[in-house]
């Protein structure tokens, strides 16, 4: 017996090596097994569903349940499916969507079952037994996703695949990703589900059948299709990544080896089909090893992608005996098209080749009555050469749709290898179609209401149902053709539907119809008005009704029943116009008229608005027309109230401008009259204040001007230096720096209306002193520094406080400081500088620092490699750096412990220096080391003596300050 190999996925911390057997036999000899170690590995692919659940109104969330079912080589040894898995549900970045994917929501998916996949068995007296274990995996929960518009990328990532993969570039380092994707919760759908589990293995340089068909819940369209399987995230080195918050977009497919590709997974001389409706695929293999897959389903509904799903597939080649799969006898029809209602009943007939027993099964929802409802059925039979399996289902006339059901048959022998025929049928049920069109008229008069006919396109076999309402049909009743009486005047419809043979009606297709009323037809009473002048004819609307009147001159709307006619008369006479209006209702037509006279207006004109200052005089109107009579009001200021054209006299004693409106009608002889009006501004007259005189220091300011009066522009000039040009009273600010006082003059100009003022304002500036304390600076204990900068001639100095200063009144003072303190103080000095009685002042920052007290210890006389304190104790606040650092163990501390060697027989002399820092304030102190060389000890050779003898111990002695001592050990 040959064993099919699997090669297990497994993660672990640390790698766990097997024994992996490589087969190098055939089909008729002892097979002989050398083992290769490789990593221990078990996942074998897999696929993620997700059932839609609907919206949880206690947390607003929609829930989806979802299921990701693994598959693992189960041979002994090798691991265990995991506990869990990590399942991240991402949405599009509406900034980039088609770019990388952001985290919804993170979720643990517990495994819930385990069940082993049981490969086809032969007959018992079959030699052959392919020793597959495979078990499949299911993890299942429900995870809660907020709405959005643009659909959720369910996404698991988990690795490792084999390292015997054959068709993969370093599979061992290869991942998987389990995705699947759903559109927005507002439309509802469950992902397809896979009807049976991957076959285990297949027989090599043997075609293949292999069923992928899904079932859809939905009864969407499923389109089936080979893809490059998914590596995601990870990997070896990462074997369970936890869903990132950003997923990398797209998807990161697997690297193929070379000679093997999507399109030819098997390599060179194999190939991978696959039926794009029913998800049927057929393999070939010519070679034995792992290979690696993915089949993708798209669903769609209404022609629009709404889901994608996949499965990832590990597909194991071995060597098999030779034995033909079943193949179907009789037809070979496996496309049906039926009308609801209708009963469709056949038979599956499979003969086998070699004659073995066959088995006849079959798998689809067209068979559950919780999803397909009447079910069909299907008889599963088997026999010894040849079998059948019968089918009959009788449809409802609710059970038409556009996508086909489908449902798969299963043939298998007990050959040796067994061997498996897959069929997939599927079946169209033709919805009963309403009828497309219906023609005939929509509007009548109701006394041209009888005898109409309507008619429907003809449908072969089937009769048609027909409903009026506010009418009777006069003649055949079922046919497509109908001759229809109606009523009365109002609304009325005609209604039909569809029944097929089989008794199944459509839906219903409506026409609504209205019987119009004989329209009336009112134009309303003849009527006049002066030329621009209006009014209304005709009268209120009726619905149905349409209206179309004639001429359209002057009309606002020759379409409505009522519009408003305005005619212009620029004549001497009046005009008339007979307007003549027809009504409408569905063809039915009336009609009536009316005469407009509109009379001639006479001319009006209060001539342009003026403006004029107070106390002055100007002219309104215009000339006299004849026979034209005029009347201006109000009468204030006027010389004439009976004239065309009167003058106005005013005065405004205010400080803002008075305005004052005149209206003049005027009357002609026929009775028309027209105002119009002119507007008089008076202003008062203004007066330009342009302030005192003014003196001040450069860099200073001053104002000009006064307070501002309502109604007054102003404007000064030059505008050099002043906050704003056009006030009243704007801010001057100037520099001067020549030393000598600079005279300027700025004149006002004030504006009210036509009325200008003008006033002169002389301003001047002296120059300033410019004051400077110098720099900032750090005055440590014990030191001085100096201030200011150079004297200029002319200023005088003042320094607050004068406290330390070697003068208060120089430009440059000396400061001596002294702090005893511990902590640095800060002082702020302040110069002020005047000239000519300007003054400027400057201030600088001195920080005062308490000198530090550098103590380098006593110096200090020892033996070489003696350890020895050098220094003082350490004080709160000082920083310490020594110099050299040659054997100290701190050189930045007070008191550092050093040790030297001397080897060189003579004392060595060493001076070290520490600098002692406390707010950049500094000092040293230097400290004398000596370091006096270790003698030498020589006890001398080791000596037997004897009683009542002497012997000699030790060597010459070395001059040196050492002593020596003897220790008599017994």
């Amino acid at each position: 017996m040959i064993p099919a190999i699997l090669l297990s996925t497994f993660v672990s911390p640390k790698p766990n090596y097997e024994k992996i057997p490589t087969i190098l036999s055939d089909l008729n000899r002892t097979p002989v097994f050398f083992f290769n170690y490789f990593k221990r590995t078990h996942l074998m692919g897999g696929s993620l569903n997700y059932e839609y659940l609907g919206l949880n109104t206690g947390s607003g969330l929609y829930e989806y349940r979802v299921t990701i079912t693994i598959y693992r080589y189960c041979e002994s040894g090798s691991s265990t499916l995991p506990t869990s898995l990590d399942l991240g549900v991402y949405k599009d970045n509406p900034a980039n969507p088609t770019g990388d994917k952001l985290l919804v929501d993170a979720s643990t998916i517990p495994l819930i079952t385990i069940t082993p996949i049981t490969p086809p068995n032969g007959n018992d007296t079959c030699t052959f037994a392919p020793n597959v274990c495979v078990e499949e995996g299911v993890y299942q929960a429900v995870v809660s996703l907020p709405s959005n518009t643009t659909g959720y990328y369910f996404i698991s990532d988990r690795c490792c695949r084999n390292n015997n993969i054959v068709n993969l570039d370093n599979p061992q380092n290869a991942g998987q990703t389990y995705y699947a994707f759903a559109p927005p919760p507002n439309i509802v759908n469950s992902s397809p589900t896979f009807a049976i589990a991957p076959v285990p293995f297949i027989c090599a340089s043997d075609t293949a059948s292999i069923l992928n068909q899904a079932n859809d819940p939905d009864g969407d369209l499923l389109v089936y299709n080979f893809v490059t399987p998914y590596n995601g995230l990870s990997n070896g080195g990462n074997p369970n990544p936890n869903p990132p918050n950003i997923y990398d977009w797209p998807i990161a497919l697997v690297g193929y080896a070379a000679t093997y590709s999507q399109a030819n997974p098997f390599g060179p001389g194999g190939s991978a089909t696959i039926d794009n409706a029913t998800g049927l695929a057929s393999y070939f293999a010519p070679n034995q090893g792992f290979y690696v897959l993915a089949v993708e389903i798209e669903e769609f509904r209404n022609g629009v992608l709404v889901g994608v799903t996949r499965r990832d597939l590990q597909i194991i080649v071995i060597p098999c005996p030779i034995n033909p799969a079943p193949v179907l006898g009789g037809s070979n029809q496996t496309n049906y098209i039926i009308n609801e209602g209708q009963t469709l009943c056949f038979t599956s007939t499979f003969n086998d080749p070699n004659n073995d027993s066959l088995f006849i099964t079959h798998t689809g929802d067209i068979f559950n009555p919780l999803i397909t409802n009447p079910a069909a059925t299907f008889v599963d039979n088997s026999g010894n050469g040849t079998a059948s399996g019968n089918f009959c289902w009788s449809t409802s006339c609710d059970q038409g749709r556009p996508t086909p059901y489908q449902f798969s048959v299963i043939a298998t022998d007990n050959g040796c290898p067994a061997k498996i025929t897959n069929l997939v049928y599927s079946i169209t049920v033709i919805n009963t179609a309403a009828p497309i069109s219906m023609s005939g008229p929509d509007t009548l008069c109701a006394n041209a209401a009888t005898g109409i006919a309507y008619t429907v396109p003809n449908s072969i076999g089937s009769t048609f149902n027909w409903t009026i309402n506010n009418g009777n049909i006069s003649g055949a009743q079922n046919g497509p053709n109908i001759v229809v009486n109606f009523l009365s005047p109002g609304p009325a419809s005609i209604s039909v539907v569809t029944v097929n043979p089989n008794g199944c009606v459509s839906d219903t297709l409506t026409k609504n119809v209205f019987i119009l009323p004989q329209p009336a037809a009112v134009a309303g009473p003849n009527i006049q008005f002066c030329s621009g002048g209006s009014a209304v004819l005709g009268g209120a609307s009726t619905s149905g009704y349409t209206y179309s009147w004639s001429p359209t001159t002057g009309l606002s709307n020759p379409s409505v029943s009522n519009p408003t006619v305005t005619i212009i008369n620029t004549g001497s006479t009046p005009i008339s116009t007979t307007y003549i209006l027809t009504t409408n209702l569905g063809g039915c037509t009336n009609t009536d008229t009316v005469v407009v006279t509109s009379n001639p207006i006479p001319v009006a004109t209060a001539g342009p608005d003026v403006a004029v200052c107070s106390g002055n005089t100007v002219t309104i109107g215009t000339a006299t027309v004849p026979g034209q009579t005029y009347s201006w009001s109000p009468s204030t200021g006027l010389s004439n109230t009976g004239i065309s054209n009167p003058i106005v006299t005013l005065t405004n004693s205010t400080s803002v401008a008075d305005t004052f409106q005149y209206i003049v009608n005027v009357q002609n002889a026929l009775g028309c009259s027209l105002n119009d009006t002119v507007l008089v501004f008076v202003n008062p007259a203004p007066v330009a204040n342009a302030g005192s005189n003014i003196t001040f220091c450069g860099g200073s300011s001053g104002v000009l001007g006064s307070g501002t009066i309502g109604g007054y522009t102003y404007s000064w000039s030059p505008a050099t230096g002043l906050s704003n040009s056009t006030s009243s009273n704007p801010t001057v600010t100037l520099n001067n720096s020549s030393g000598v006082n600079d005279t300027l003059f700025y004149t006002l100009t004030t504006t009210l209306g036509p009325c200008i003022d003008t006033d002169i304002v002389q301003v001047i500036v002296q120059p300033s002193p410019v004051s400077n304390a110098g720099p900032d600076q750090l005055l440590c204990a014990g030191t001085t520094l100096q201030l200011g900068t150079t004297t200029t001639s002319g200023y005088t100095y003042s320094w607050s406080p004068s406290t330390s200063l070697s003068d208060s009144t120089i430009s440059d003072p000396t400061l001596t400081l002294n702090n005893t303190g511990t902590t640095p103080d800060t002082l702020i000095y302040i110069v002020t500088t005047t000239l000519n009685n300007c003054v400027t002042t400057d201030t600088v920052q001195i920080i005062s620092g308490p000198a530090p007290v550098a103590n380098a210890g006593l110096n200090k006389n020892v033996c070489s490699g003696t350890p020895m304190n050098i220094g003082a104790g350490t004080v709160a606040g000082y920083a310490y750096s020594w110099s050299p650092t040659t054997g100290l163990t701190n050189s930045t501390i007070s008191n550092p412990v050093l040790t030297l060697t001397n080897v060189s027989g003579v004392n060595d002399t060493l001076f070290y220096v520490v600098t002692t820092s406390l707010f950049g304030c500094t000092d040293q102190d230097t400290v004398r080391i000596i370091i006096r060389p270790n003698p030498v000890s020589n006890a001398g050779a080791n000596q037997l003596l004897c009683a009542g003898n002497t012997i000699q111990l030790g060597t010459i002695s070395t001059p040196a300050m050492c002593t020596y001592g003897i220790h008599l050990q017994v």
